[in-house]
């Protein structure tokens, strides 16, 4: 799966679960579940590797409960500052 496919697919589950499920009342482990599932239902008999589907949880949970592309920048721990200008700056 391309770059192009997983992010489209990424977007189709995050809109599934955010119409679909009543996030307020969901725990994030439970969430977090359920979009296992819904992931491993949308790749079934699709060639997908382990890491890809992990990062496509990762992906829609942190696009749902966390900081969507900055969580993975504010989980580096060899990244000490990041300063953010607008939608183009990010340093």
């Amino acid at each position: 799966m391309d770059f192009e496919q997983e992010q489209k697919l990424v977007s189709d589950i995050k809109r599934f679960v955010t119409e679909n499920l009543h996030l307020s009342d969901m725990e994030d482990g439970v969430l977090e579940e359920k979009i296992e599932e819904i992931v491993a239902q949308k790749l079934q008999g699709v060639y997908c590797p382990i890491d890809q589907r992990v990062s496509i949880v990762r992906q829609v949970y942190s696009s749902i409960r966390g900081f969507g592309l900055l969580d993975s920048i504010i989980n580096d721990d060899t990244i000490t500052e990041v300063m953010i200008n607008g939608p183009d700056n990010v340093f």
